[in-house]
């Protein structure tokens, strides 16, 4: 008895999985890739003060938001985040800043949240998570504690 009720199991199962396979169209594969692709793309660059520096100084930088077709400053970004990591991609600092005519500055101080070695400065905005394409910027810099051998 219990195997006529696998062999019924297994028939309504290969059926059910037979019907729920959708065909996939060529057309609607191009129409999702073109959709992906008109959606307006951003890069972001950023210059820092320095690339080393010593605990207690600050870490000064001014980004830009530039449209990735016309390498023109972009005006769709108005939220920045700014994030310094350590060597485990732990967060040690963040801020979010408000980007006018995608440009945008200010500045982190290096203190007692830094020991001495490499970290990652790194500037994106949530519009870039939609895209595979890495188009944040990232940049690393060094800290020495003066205190520490």
């Amino acid at each position: 008895m219990s195997f006529r009720f696998f062999i019924r199991f297994l028939f309504v199962f290969v059926v059910n999985s037979l019907v729920s396979q959708e065909s996939i169209d060529k057309n609607s594969v191009e129409n999702l890739f073109l959709e992906y692709t008109k959606k307006p793309r951003e890069v972001s660059f950023a210059h820092i003060n320095k690339s080393t520096f010593i605990k207690g100084e600050y870490l000064g930088f001014t980004t830009y938001n530039l449209n990735k077709e016309t390498k023109n400053l972009s005006n769709i970004t108005f939220n920045l985040f700014c994030t310094i990591t350590d060597k485990n991609e732990k967060v040690i600092k963040k801020k979010l800043l408000k980007v006018e005519n995608g440009i945008a500055n200010n500045v982190f101080k290096i203190d007692s949240l830094f020991s001495s070695g490499e970290y990652k400065f790194m500037v994106y905005t949530n519009w870039m998570k939609n895209f595979k394409e890495q188009n944040f910027f990232v940049q690393t810099f060094k800290v020495i504690d003066p205190e520490i051998n």
